[in-house]
């Protein structure tokens, strides 16, 4: 038992600011939200029963819908009740934990990574808003996990990662231009100074200006803002 535990110690530590998220947060599941996450619930309440032109009717202005998406999924799998939205953030804070651990020690080392999520989590902005998850969230989350694919060079899922972070918020596209440049420079870095050559890693992005463009239409459409 102590040489399995030595043995896979990284996957033991992102455990401690999980089992801390729950012991904390146990005593709140299932009671209704307040502020901005009680709004996005009760707008994702309505996105679950007549779609998104509901949400639209009762208001002037709406988010990009992958928050009441990702919800209303939560609702048809736990029920149409606060515990699941809980439930939604408990599983978001669990992969994020996980992808941002292996994400930091990748890059730095194994004591780096452990004091990095052992802050970052036990951060309560962070636990309040994973508890009741919001658009900033799930953001932050959509941002780990275009970091994890991107080092692992699955150009392909970062891509689509991209574009699903568009319907997020719309300040989500300060991803989009933040790894734009990042992949510049990196090319520059390379010495791929060819603007061909930077075209070529800079095709990833195509979706997300497909999305955001598509999303804006919709909108325009729509009347809304």
């Amino acid at each position: 038992m102590k040489s399995w535990a030595k043995n896979n110690l990284f996957l033991l530590i992102p455990l401690f600011p999980i089992i801390f998220f729950l012991i904390l947060t146990l005593p709140f599941w299932g009671e209704p939200p307040a502020l901005d996450s009680m709004v996005i619930y009760r707008e994702a309440t309505q996105f679950s029963s007549g779609g998104i032109r509901e949400i639209i009717a009762s208001g002037v202005t709406i988010h990009p819908p992958l928050i009441y998406i990702l919800t209303s999924l939560a609702f048809l799998l736990f029920g149409k009740n606060p515990l699941s939205f809980n439930l939604l953030g408990f599983l978001l804070f669990s992969i994020d934990v996980f992808l941002l651990f292996l994400i930091s020690k990748r890059i730095f080392n194994f004591k780096f990574a452990t004091t990095f999520i052992l802050i970052l989590f036990l951060n309560p902005f962070i636990i309040i808003h994973s508890i009741y998850p919001t658009n900033d969230f799930l953001i932050l989350s959509l941002l780990i996990w275009i970091l994890f694919f991107y080092l692992k060079g699955k150009k392909t899922v970062t891509s689509l990662l991209l574009a699903i972070s568009i319907l997020t918020k719309e300040t989500a596209i300060i991803i989009i231009l933040s790894f734009a440049f990042t992949i510049i420079i990196n090319s520059y870095l390379k010495g791929s100074k060819k603007l061909i050559d930077i075209g070529q890693n800079l095709i990833i992005f195509i979706p997300s200006i497909i999305t955001f463009i598509s999303w804006r239409i919709f909108l325009k459409v729509m009347n809304t803002t």
